[in-house]
């Protein structure tokens, strides 16, 4: 499983050389220990795309830049994987899905981007969320574990904060009670980078699959 981060300007390597490349760790971790993957590669490019934004066209947040950056990659042949683009000048994010075996698992390259300009224990299951969508396949996934979308992957943790998984992040009111993994409780604007056990089953099914 390999995730390549690009810090979209110079001052963005930061967050990538801290907090979101050990949330990325913790969540590869998480689907090595639980035979998913193999193995992991995390690296951080060495250039800053350096795109902007201005609200021309659709896609995180309104400005375009998941567009903007799919086309900054395509002529660079980019290696299989999940390619994250970071950077501050969004508040949320937004990637591509790896259905109809458009998959990193199926030999494919997926581009997604992460906005920083929130709470860091938001962006850090903000990253893992993005880049899961990209490796996870609809198709491939038992019907049980989505409603709606693969947002229903995720799960709020009951007891204690009632803090959120990554696949539910920034979804929680809508998307935390839906699937085999809810449970009812309300979200007390609280992260936990611990993927749900559904995350780590329909990661399981499409990388089995493929």
């Amino acid at each position: 499983m390999s995730i390549y981060q690009y810090p979209n300007r110079y001052f963005d390597e930061g967050e990538i050389d801290g907090a979101m490349l050990t949330a990325l760790e913790n969540a590869c971790d998480q689907l090595y220990d639980n035979g998913v993957i193999g193995y992991y590669e995390i690296s951080k490019t060495g250039e800053n795309p350096q795109l902007g934004h201005d609200g021309s066209t659709s896609g995180c947040d309104g400005y375009g830049l998941l567009d903007k950056f799919e086309e900054w990659l395509k002529p660079k042949n980019p290696p299989v994987g999940s390619h994250l683009l970071v950077t501050e000048y969004i508040s949320y994010g937004c990637g591509n899905l790896g259905n109809n075996g458009a998959t990193p698992f199926n030999g494919n390259w997926q581009a997604c981007v992460m906005g920083t300009e929130l709470a860091k224990e938001f962006w850090k299951n903000g990253g893992i969320h993005e880049v899961h969508h990209n490796f996870l396949d609809n198709g491939v996934i038992s019907d049980s574990y989505i409603e709606d979308s693969q947002h229903d992957l995720g799960k709020l943790y009951c007891g204690g904060v009632n803090d959120t998984s990554p696949m539910c992040t920034s979804y929680e009111n809508k998307h935390g009670d839906h699937g085999s993994c809810s449970d009812s409780c309300s979200f007390e604007q609280a992260y936990n980078t611990t993927l749900s056990n559904c995350t780590v089953d329909a990661m399981d099914q499409t990388a089995t699959y493929y």
